[in-house]
């Protein structure tokens, strides 16, 4: 009924989300608060693991989960982000968000979950590269996504690799080349027009829609609570 609502709703005014833009990281730094204790995470150190042979690297996973967080803190009051109050979700089916969220930063693990049919691990593609932050408190749900960040080549040996049927040739191309690039690609300053952000229509327990903005025929902004009661939506006014 929400979905169905929503399409009507973009045909009859023209939907246009406002709060959708490209975003600029430009340090490697997000600060993460927790009770009264604010934590400064630097990405050099918290985006790093060690492989078989105990040699230490930068982890892309970790690093693309920790660029989003950096991204959406922009949203809360000096850029911090209040971990008591905010619930993730992402399409991006690793161990990356689980090592960064919850053992490197102390997220609960009941607070970040993957994307109902998110795709299996080895088979990622761009397109997977999406998180959403929820607010508790207000409901505000943000989506943030990576775009042109890593090349075609870098999931299609991926999948190879996680699929058991890359050969020695590829799994050490992807080792040493590939994978080496996608780091390269998530470290090197300024990130421009590397993540998007938007603030996305949420749906709470008490059957209240709110959309955060809409542009109408007229140009005019406006920001919409509609509650659903059985049969359609009755706008909220506040």
């Amino acid at each position: 009924m929400v979905k169905i609502f929503i399409k009507f709703f973009v045909v009859s005014i023209f939907f246009m989300n406002a709060n959708l833009f490209a975003d600029t990281i430009m340090d490697n730094y997000v600060k993460v608060k927790s009770g009264d204790q604010v934590i400064n995470y630097d990405i050099d150190v918290v985006a790093l693991e060690s492989d078989a042979t105990g040699a230490v690297d930068y982890c892309p996973c970790r690093m693309l989960s920790f660029r989003a967080l950096q991204v959406v803190a922009k949203k809360f009051d000096n850029a911090t982000i209040p971990k008591d109050d905010i619930k993730i979700f992402t399409g991006w089916t690793t161990d990356g968000p689980e090592e960064l969220f919850i053992e490197e930063m102390g997220w609960p693990s009941e607070d970040l979950s993957f994307t109902l049919n998110a795709t299996a691990t080895a088979y990622l593609t761009s397109k997977d590269m999406v998180f959403y932050f929820v607010q508790k408190s207000s409901n505000k749900v943000w989506k943030v996504w990576g775009n042109n960040i890593h090349s075609d080549e870098f999931f299609k040996y991926r999948t190879l690799i996680k699929s058991g049927a890359a050969t020695s040739e590829q799994k050490n191309l992807f080792k040493n080349v590939i994978k080496k690039q996608a780091i390269i690609n998530l470290a090197t300053l300024p990130l421009v027009d590397k993540f998007y952000i938007e603030e996305i229509p949420s749906y709470n327990g008490e059957k209240v829609l709110s959309i955060p903005s809409l542009f109408l025929m007229d140009g005019m902004e406006y920001k919409a609570k509609l509650k659903y009661n059985g049969k359609n939506f009755d706008l909220i006014n506040e």
